[in-house]
């Protein structure tokens, strides 16, 4: 049988932890299952909770955001890999034997590509200065990262979808531009999942005539 009980706004606003103002708002707009009973907005709770149950939104905003931010540091150390083997100044190797993942806190470590403390920036550009074309990898991804990095994401709802905004240094007029601005729709993230990896198999494909040299071995 369902639960007919009917909440107010702010009932509603207790039980979806959030202020008076945006459930009305949101109701307003469509975005919850609701009734007028004379000029107050009124919420079934079989219905709000169908609704809670069958949105997916957030589920797969958090998957494909985890797959975009895996695709960007996979990406970062294969530039790193990339220069290592390719004997890219500084270059102190590592002992045989040895890599960066065995080391621990308060070790000191040679300097190299794969130690260094180069912005992904910094690591595109010396990796597009040994490559052909074809395999020069997109600027635009610094961009995505340092969104991502530093951008606050924000939503009116807590069902989504989210806007990532960045913002640049303050000037003098204490004020401050905004920068970056993007909704995270479910398409968008899949497409930049899609982008990063592109990138990613320009570096493997470039590396693939290094196979073996400085140690280092190719992903598959």
């Amino acid at each position: 049988m369902k639960n007919d009980t009917l909440w107010t706004v702010d009932e509603l606003a207790t039980y979806l932890k959030l202020n008076s103002q945006t459930v009305s708002r949101m109701a307003q707009k469509g975005e919850l299952p609701a009734t007028k009973v004379g000029r107050e907005w009124r919420f079934r709770k079989d219905q709000i909770d169908e609704m809670l149950a069958s949105h997916t939104y957030v589920d797969e905003y958090v998957v494909r955001l985890g797959k975009l931010v895996a695709n960007l540091h996979s990406l970062e150390y294969l530039l790193r890999m990339f220069l290592y083997s390719r004997i890219d100044q500084p270059h102190t190797p590592f002992p045989p034997g040895e890599s960066l993942e065995i080391y621990k806190i308060g070790n000191r470590v040679p300097l190299n590509a794969i130690s260094s403390f180069d912005t992904l920036n910094q690591l595109i550009v010396r990796y597009n200065n040994h490559v052909d074309s074809a395999h020069k990898v997109g600027i635009w991804v610094v961009d995505l990262r340092d969104a991502l990095a530093h951008g606050r994401v924000a939503s009116d709802t807590p069902f989504g979808p989210y806007t990532l905004v960045k913002a640049n240094k303050p000037d003098n007029s204490k004020l401050v531009e905004i920068t970056y601005s993007q909704v995270l729709t479910l398409e968008w993230l899949k497409i930049q999942v899609h982008g990063v990896r592109d990138e990613m198999l320009k570096v493997m494909n470039a590396m693939k005539p290094l196979a073996g040299i400085a140690g280092i071995d190719i992903p598959q």
